[in-house]
């Protein structure tokens, strides 16, 4: 069984290496991950040489609630050992462990509780079951725009030792591939990761401090410093990982007669896959600034004639096709032209104010004002971001006699409009967000009226009118 202070990386469900991080996610959000490592660990005595290590983990987490998560992950290993005077000492040892984890959110802020319980290594199925030991983690986490900042502290009750049998009996391969413990711990943790569009980096410190009588040296406590990277693959909810750990501390006795501390390879690197079904995309940069670059002269062009040219880009800066583009006037509007893999041209441009829209199956409309110039190139870099999922204000507008009004609705600041039924009743689709709601009827008083819209939300907003200018 798996007895060492890796557990912390349940990366099914959010963590940065080993440090775990307090996020809320959407109901029903699950992510599957597997990985694959190779650790080694030096020698630990004169007549000792070096121990290899191949390790896997499968985790899959769900969340029961927004702010609820349940994990189960397996930990698997390898440890190859150098023949000793009793022979070979190889063998496979394989850790189950049951997490739950618990978030809030104060903004940008979240708070953390997590539990786990895991099996610890024995010679049957029930001795294992019997020493269950259990975690108990509290989780900060903070993210400011594209940094986040993520903290642990907890305590494990480990009972690793009592299935592990007489220390004494023990090869010196056994104790650093059992990892088991005859002591608690208390856990820390402290990491940052930074996105850099599809790709996160991660540097991290942590440590299972080992307590109570007769505790090795805190130097001598597993003490690790894990770096990597994570590497979104496509725009669905596929990542790649790659992780390296060094361990600092050093070594506790594994003399027959010492008691049993667990002994962590001194590197491991690891390789890893996860996937997450349904929940929020992640999140994209925002959009660079729209460009307005400076006039040029156009040589071919007459003095008079204005051009505009559009370049479109999905959030991961990849050309956007089949777009409708038009430039909107007071009195006209025009459609630009698709001259390339993302690029759009109008030659000649009506000139004078107006608007440019943009219109593209599965993307946020984008609206920009501008100015078209007689001789003047215009050109512009616009991102069409992913739609937000569609929310509803819906409700009926009455007298205070009770009967149904013909009102006029609009929402700002979108400015979307809508007009009441013979019943009065009237509904408008817009995206999640604060939203002011402006309901006016000929002969009665303007009311507005507050209302925030949920994604995939309905807000009722009845109103009675009274009589007035």
């Amino acid at each position: 069984m798996f007895a060492d202070g890796a557990m912390d990386g349940d990366r099914a469900l959010p963590a940065l290496a080993h440090v775990g991080l307090a996020q809320q996610r959407p109901q029903g959000t699950v992510t599957a991950a597997a990985s694959a490592g190779f650790g080694l660990t030096e020698s630990q005595a004169a007549s000792d040489s070096a121990h290899e290590r191949l390790s896997s983990r499968v985790a899959l987490s769900a969340y029961a609630t927004r702010w609820l998560a349940l994990g189960l992950l397996a930990d698997g290993r390898y440890d190859h050992h150098r023949a000793d005077a009793q022979g070979a000492d190889s063998g496979a040892l394989l850790r189950p462990e049951l997490v739950s984890r618990a978030s809030a959110a104060f903004g940008t802020l979240s708070l953390g509780a997590e539990a786990a319980a895991w099996v610890p290594a024995a010679a049957n199925v029930g001795s294992s079951f019997k020493d269950v030991s259990l975690d108990a983690r509290v989780l900060l986490s903070q993210r400011l725009n594209q940094l986040t900042i993520g903290g642990l502290g907890g305590f494990r009750l480990d009972r690793s030792a009592e299935s592990a049998g007489d220390p004494a009996t023990l090869r010196r391969g056994d104790r650093i591939a059992l990892g088991a413990s005859d002591f608690n711990a208390v856990l820390a943790g402290l990491g940052v990761s930074y996105e850099l569009g599809k790709t996160e980096l991660i540097a991290e410190a942590s440590a299972d401090l080992l307590v109570g009588s007769g505790a090795p040296a805190l130097s001598k406590s597993p003490l690790r410093v894990s770096g990597g990277a994570r590497e979104r693959l496509g725009s669905g909810g596929l990542s790649a990982e790659l992780l390296l750990d060094g361990l600092l501390s050093g070594r506790p006795s594994i003399d027959p007669g010492a008691r049993l501390a667990p002994i962590e390879p001194r590197f491991t690197v690891s390789i890893g896959l996860r996937y997450r079904f349904g929940g929020e995309p992640h999140a994209p940069p925002p959009p660079p600034p729209v460009e307005q670059r400076a006039p040029e002269a156009v040589k071919a062009q007459p003095a008079a004639e204005a051009v505009l040219e559009i370049s479109l880009t999905d959030e991961q800066g990849q050309p956007l096709e089949n777009a409708t583009v038009e430039l909107i006037t007071p009195d006209q509007k025009r459609p630009l032209e698709a001259t390339g893999a993302g690029h759009y041209r109008l030659q000649p441009a009506p000139t004078g104010p107006a608007r440019i829209h943009v219109h593209a199956d599965g993307r946020q409309d984008i609206e920009r004002e501008l100015k078209v110039e007689p001789g003047v190139p215009l050109k512009l870099d616009l991102q069409a971001q992913p739609a937000l999922p569609a929310g509803q204000v819906r409700g009926l507008v009455r007298s205070f006699r009770g009967k149904a009004l013909t009102a006029k609705i609009r929402v700002e600041p979108v400015g979307v409009e809508a007009t009441t039924d013979g019943e009065g009743f009237f509904q408008v689709d817009v995206p999640p967000g604060d939203y002011e709601i402006v309901i006016q009827a000929p002969g009665y008083a303007t009311q507005r009226r507050k209302a925030h819209v949920d994604k995939l939300g309905v807000v009722i907003v009845n109103a009675d009118l009274s009589q007035g200018k």
